[in-house]
This record gives C-alpha cells, sequence and structure tokens, in this order.
C-alpha cells in the first residue's frame, strides 16, 4: 500500500480530473479595486462578479434626499431665485426714481475784455461752485413703474415655485426611471442565469442522448441574445444615473445608489390612503372629485398666480398710459451757488457798492403733456395688443390644467388596481417558470 501511495503521489498531476462545474468567467470586485484593475465592457457585463464591494461603499440616497438636493442645488431653481433677487431690485429702482436726486459743480470762466461788468458781478475770471436739487413731487410713469414691478416680482416668486415643483417632479420621474432600469438590469440578469442553466440542462441532455445538438444550439443563441439584453440594460442603467446627477447639478458622488421603493412603503401608502383613493368608488364619484380638483388647481396653481400676476402688471401699463394723455409731471427744483473767485476786470465793485457770494432760486416745474410723436397711443395699443395675449394664454392653461388632471386622476384610480392585478400577474408567472424549467430537466422538451 505505501508503494501504491507513492506512485500515487508521482503521478498524480497525469492523472485525469473531471468536474461538474461548467467552465465559466468570474472576477473578483475588490481584488480588481485594490489593484486598479478595468476590464473591458464586455467582459464587465459577462463575468460573474464575486467580493463587490460597491454596494456596501455606495452612498444610498432615499426619494427624500434627492428631493432636497435638487432644492438647493439644481441649477434652475438656482437662477430663478437670482431673477427673484433682480426683480426686488427693480422694486428699489423704481422707487429711486421719486427719491431726491442732488448734484454739486464748479464753474470755471474766462471771458472777452468787452463783457465785464461790475454792476452785473460779471468778471472777466471767475470760478462759481453750484448745489442742485431736484425733487419728483408727483408722477403717472414713476408711480405706475413701482407698482409694475412689484406684480412683476410677485409673477416671478411663483415662477420660481414652478420651478420648484417642475423639478421635484423631474426628481421622482429621474428616480422611479432609475428604479425600473434597475429592475430591468436585475431581471435580465436572472434571464442571463436561467439561460445559463438550461443551456448546461442542454448538455447534459444531449451527452446522456436525450436531445439532439439542435437544442443545444438553440440555447447557445438565446444565450448571445440574453448576453445581449444585459449590455442594453446596464447601458440604460448607466444613462438614468447619468440623467439623476445632472438634475443635482452633477453633485452626487461617482458611486452612488438610490433605495428601492416598494409597494408597501410610506409612498404609496399616502397615495392608498388619500381623500382621493378614499372617495372614488363610482364613476359619478370620480366626476365629483376631478370637478373639484380641477377648481382647486385653477385658483392656486403657481401657473396661473403667474399669469395672474402679469396681467395685473398690464393692466396698470395701460392704466398709465391712458393717463398720460391728462395728467402732468411737477417737480421741485433748487439751486445754490458761490462765487470762489473773481478776478481781472469786473473783479472790483462800484464805490459804495458789494458783490454778493451767495446767491440761491427755488421753483416749481410743471410738465404737461401735448404731443410726443404719436407714442402714448401706440404705447396704449401694444399694452392692450399683450393684454389679449395674457387672457388667451390664461383660457389655454385653464383647459391644459382641467385635461391633466382629468388624466392623472384616470391614471391613478387605474394603476391602483393595475397593482393588485400585476402582483397576481407576477406569483403566476413566478410559478409556471419553476414548473416549465422542471418539466425541462425532467425532459419535455
Amino acid at each position: 500500500s505505501r508503494t501504491f501511495l507513492i506512485f500515487l503521489i508521482i503521478h498524480l498531476e497525469e492523472m485525469y480530473v473531471n468536474t461538474q462545474k461548467p467552465k465559466e468567467l468570474y472576477i473578483n470586485m475588490a481584488t480588481a479595486g485594490m489593484i486598479d484593475f478595468n476590464p473591458d465592457f464586455k467582459t464587465l457585463i459577462i463575468a460573474n462578479k464575486v467580493g463587490n464591494i460597491t454596494k456596501s461603499s455606495a452612498r444610498i440616497y432615499s426619494i427624500q434626499d434627492i428631493i432636497k438636493k435638487a432644492i438647493s442645488e439644481n441649477l434652475d431653481i438656482q437662477l430663478s431665485k437670482i431673477d427673484e433677487d433682480l426683480s426686488s431690485n427693480d422694486i428699489k429702482t423704481a422707487w429711486s426714481n421719486y427719491l431726491p436726486k442732488i448734484s454739486a459743480s464748479g464753474t470755471g470762466s474766462l471771458i472777452d475784455r468787452n463783457r465785464p461788468n461790475p454792476l452785473g458781478d460779471v468778471n472777466e475770471k471767475s470760478i462759481v461752485a453750484s448745489l442742485n436739487l431736484e425733487q419728483v413731487l408727483f408722477s403717472e410713469s414713476i408711480l405706475a413703474n413701482i407698482k409694475i414691478q412689484k406684480y412683476l416680482a410677485e409673477a416671478q416668486k411663483h415662477a420660481t415655485e414652478i420651478e420648484i415643483q417642475t423639478q421635484v417632479l423631474n426628481c421622482y420621474s429621474s428616480y422611479f426611471n432609475l428604479l425600473q432600469a434597475k429592475t430591468n438590469s436585475s431581471i435580465q440578469k436572472e434571464n442571463l442565469l436561467a439561460t445559463k442553466t438550461n443551456y448546461q440542462l442542454a448538455e447534459i441532455r444531449r451527452s446522456s442522448g436525450h436531445s439532439s445538438n439542435a437544442d443545444v444550439y438553440r440555447w447557445e443563441s438565446e444565450l448571445a441574445k440574453s448576453h445581449q439584453k444585459l449590455i442594453e440594460a446596464e447601458t440604460n442603467l448607466i444613462i438614468s444615473k447619468n440623467q439623476l446627477n445632472a438634475l443635482l447639478n452633477n453633485s452626487l458622488v461617482d458611486n452612488f445608489d438610490i433605495e428601492d421603493v416598494k409597494i408597501d412603503d410610506k409612498l404609496f401608502e399616502f397615495f392608498n390612503n388619500s381623500v382621493i383613493m378614499r372617495n372614488i368608488s363610482s364613476k359619478n364619484e370620480l366626476k365629483r372629485m376631478t370637478e373639484f380638483l380641477i377648481l382647486e388647481a385653477k385658483r392656486n396653481h403657481p401657473s396661473k398666480k403667474y399669469y395672474l400676476a402679469n396681467l395685473k402688471a398690464i393692466e396698470r401699463q395701460i392704466e398709465m398710459d391712458r393717463r398720460k394723455y391728462y395728467l402732468p409731471t411737477l417737480a421741485l427744483a433748487a439751486q445754490a451757488n458761490k462765487k470762489l473767485y473773481r478776478g481781472g476786470l469786473g473783479s472790483e465793485p462800484p464805490v459804495g457798492n458789494s458783490f454778493y457770494d451767495n446767491t440761491w432760486n427755488v421753483g416749481l416745474v410743471l410738465k404737461y403733456p401735448i404731443f410726443d410723436g404719436n407714442r402714448k397711443r401706440i404705447n396704449l395699443k401694444r399694452s392692450k395688443i399683450k393684454k389679449r395675449q395674457l387672457d388667451s394664454s390664461i383660457e389655454n392653461l385653464d383647459i391644459d390644467i382641467g385635461l391633466a388632471i382629468n388624466t392623472r386622476v384616470v391614471k391613478l384610480v387605474s394603476s391602483s388596481t393595475a397593482r393588485y392585478f400585476s402582483k397576481i400577474s407576477y406569483e403566476n408567472a413566478h410559478n409556471n417558470f419553476e414548473l416549465v424549467q422542471n418539466q425541462y430537466k425532467q425532459g419535455a422538451v
């Protein structure tokens, strides 16, 4: 026996070894990361990955995290808030036209020798400092502009609210698109695994004489298709992650993932227990609920408030254009002068007289419109056209709101029903798949 054992050890490497484990490609992702090994995309998709540290080290974001980051970091929202700041500044600019305007100036003059006159304090050489004050007391244009800028600032606040709601909706859409892409990738991986299993079963059946090469060739073809579908699914997954990241100004880390949203999570529980779902059980109830939601949306939708604020601005513009025909502009003007220097001819006062170095004057300026090249009429007509345009936009918005709510409420009701049947369909499909695969193992083609 010892001789046989020595013989066995010596010739062990020459012995033929056969295993039942099929040949497959494996990549240890933990090791690959440590040695900075980057396989080609095709290999990465086809290979079985073990030691995958991606999930454990990835930053996981919930839908709440994504929305918070979007509100604080989305560029479109930031730009809209900057527009709010500009609108507030425009109000201050409009008010500044009612503030007094004060200016100081200095004038040095030299006149010919024939003009100096000491009686009129006209000197050959002189330097005069002046202080001027202008204060508008009444101006329809300024008053109207202040009010118009306030309406436009209000409209911009609603525009920011619209942008926030739009980006929140985009976050939901991108989040669920990414979840769908992840799910599809998982499905294709499961399909690939099932196809590999069937391919291995086909080889066993061929080797045992239960089937021909045609069965193996068929599964080889299916295996190639499964690899192709998995590559497409992984590509769509990368695209979906990039789209979500772009909404957040690419602020997410490269290695990030998102939480799954299950059917019994709070998000869906909110819709299941909402007023809409509790109060809709018939066609008439659906109609009444929809009409109520449309009425509320037309009153409170930020897009409607945005248009109404712009409508108030244009109505004030029309009122201003009409008042310009008869309302004057009233202003106060004052000036103070101080002669700092006299020289040359006329610089000495006549005998028994003296010069006054300080002088001032105050006056009211009334400016009444008579004719300005027909601009008042042109501006009034232009404002009326803008108002008709806004009226049409508001009417069109009401139609769009009604259509959108009708569509979404019906989809919400149908989705609630569809979820129930989808669950049944999934369970039956899963049971049927296991049944078919077991039959195939037992020889049923």
